[in-house]
């Protein structure tokens, strides 16, 4: 896989590290921040694909990873996708 190829899809701000990606995102407050949880873990089981998270108030970071692999997959960059449409919807 070409690693600099997938990342050119996602936004620039997710941070490309050997084997996962990661991203924060800032929200105006909790509730903002659990409810882009929510709609991000929703879909994440719809493709059985599960990022390492934390919280913290209005922060959220996201590490993706392809535990199966070791490394990154096509699936960590395809979630990423969504995950910044869903972050983008609340009007970032």
């Amino acid at each position: 896989m070409d690693l600099n190829k997938e990342k050119k899809d996602i936004d620039v701000n997710w941070k490309l590290k050997q084997k996962s990606i990661s991203r924060d995102f800032k929200f105006e407050n909790f509730k903002q921040a659990l409810d882009f949880m929510n709609k991000v873990g929703k879909f994440c089981e719809t493709i059985n694909h599960h990022p390492n998270w934390y919280n913290a108030y209005n922060v959220v970071k996201i590490e993706l990873t392809t535990h199966d692999l070791g490394g990154l997959s096509n699936l960590d960059f395809k979630l990423a996708k969504k995950i910044d449409s869903i972050y983008n919807s609340f009007g970032k």
